[in-house]
């Protein structure tokens, strides 16, 4: 008996309490990057802003049959063109302003943009970009190591990120891409994946609502008890960017119940109705349907078609002055263009086609 391996199911495009999740992290992300919250609420965002965005690309992660290879070259131009678009618009933004001023023109930050280079201008602007791409490149990997296997998959990641603490604990120099804080989030891409594939085993309990709602409040306690049980381990907040994780116990399970709380609350929102006019399919339709009309036996037969409404009596008894007949019958060979070597056959015609005379047919 042949036991075949467990595929994970497969994701539609768009998800909306997914697209919701990532609403929420960009408003959260820009909050927390101001200075109009209080400090406890800038905490609170750093335990799970960060691993919220990495759980979700878990999630919608797969090798392409290519392998590793082509699936790093799938994800290099949608995660690293924003980047650089977004990182040399804005020097090139600075160097012009420093010219019209008459000041010197910085090139430091040509270094500092494409590589991360720690110590270089630029080199922590927008650096979640770089990371992910770091990330996933690992992680593509670890997955074809594995063959999605969750223990293994599990101890791989878990074990590069605590590496990456250890080797930031012992003040170990910040590595180019964000690659050690890659490496911290690599465990959220793992459960990501693991979610996907059974999602459904997890949510069968859960499926009333009483149970849902008391696991999601009982996620957010667990997410504010375990984010002040790590702010006394140190001083600062978690920061996966900066290596400031305190203590990796606590870190990982504020961010894991932080995340989950959030993905849990936007299941439960209403999804935004699609308008009228953008109902799917609609359009591929029309379209397909105004192919077959350009495709069908007008087009084959060349030249424009007129159409002569027969008498109310019965058909013409005869060819209509100064045009000839097509010959109808079906089946019948038309007459091959020059150049042209495909043969084809007329269809049954439903009315009387006719064409002027010496008209190609």
């Amino acid at each position: 008996m042949s036991h075949r391996k467990k595929k994970a199911p497969k994701v539609p495009q768009r998800l909306d309490w997914a697209d919701m999740a990532k609403g929420i992290g960009i408003l959260l992300m820009a909050v927390g990057h101001s200075a109009i919250p209080p400090d406890c609420w800038g905490i609170w965002i750093y335990s799970f802003h960060m691993p919220l965005f990495f759980f979700l690309s878990g999630y919608f992660f797969s090798l392409r049959p290519g392998g590793v290879a082509d699936t790093i070259r799938h994800k290099a131009f949608p995660i690293l063109m924003p980047y650089l678009s977004y990182s040399l618009g804005m020097w090139l933004w600075n160097t012009l302003r420093a010219l019209s001023s008459g000041a010197a023109v910085d090139l430091q930050p040509l270094l500092g943009i494409p590589l991360q280079w720690p110590g270089t201008p630029w080199s922590g602007t927008a650096w979640f970009f770089m990371g992910l791409f770091v990330a996933e490149c690992v992680f593509a990997l670890a997955v074809r190591l594995t063959r999605e296997r969750p223990l293994p998959l599990l101890a791989v990641t878990f074990g590069l990120a605590a590496l990456a603490w250890i080797y930031a604990c012992l003040g170990g120099l910040r590595l180019p891409w964000r690659a050690d804080a890659a490496a911290l989030l690599l465990p959220y891409l793992a459960l990501g994946l693991l979610f996907r594939r059974h999602q459904e085993e997890l949510a069968r309990p859960f499926r009333r609502s009483g149970p849902y709602w008391a696991l999601t409040l009982g996620l957010l306690a667990a997410n504010l008890l375990l984010t002040s049980a790590n702010a006394r381990f140190g001083s600062t907040h978690i920061d996966y960017n900066l290596r400031l994780l305190n203590e990796p116990f606590t870190a990982y399970g504020a961010g894991i119940c932080g995340l989950a709380f959030c993905l849990l609350l936007c299941r439960k929102l209403p999804p935004h109705p699609s308008p009228p006019h953008h109902r799917p399919g609609e359009r591929r339709l029309l379209r397909r349907g105004l192919a077959g009309l350009q495709r069908g036996p007008l087009r084959r037969a060349g030249g424009v078609a007129r159409l002569r409404h027969a008498p109310a009596a019965g058909p013409p008894a005869g060819p209509v002055a100064g045009t000839a007949p097509l010959p109808l019958s079906p089946g019948a060979p038309l007459p091959r263009p020059a150049g042209q070597t495909r043969p084809h056959t007329r269809p049954r015609p439903l009315i009387p086609l006719y064409l002027p005379e010496g008209a190609p047919p």
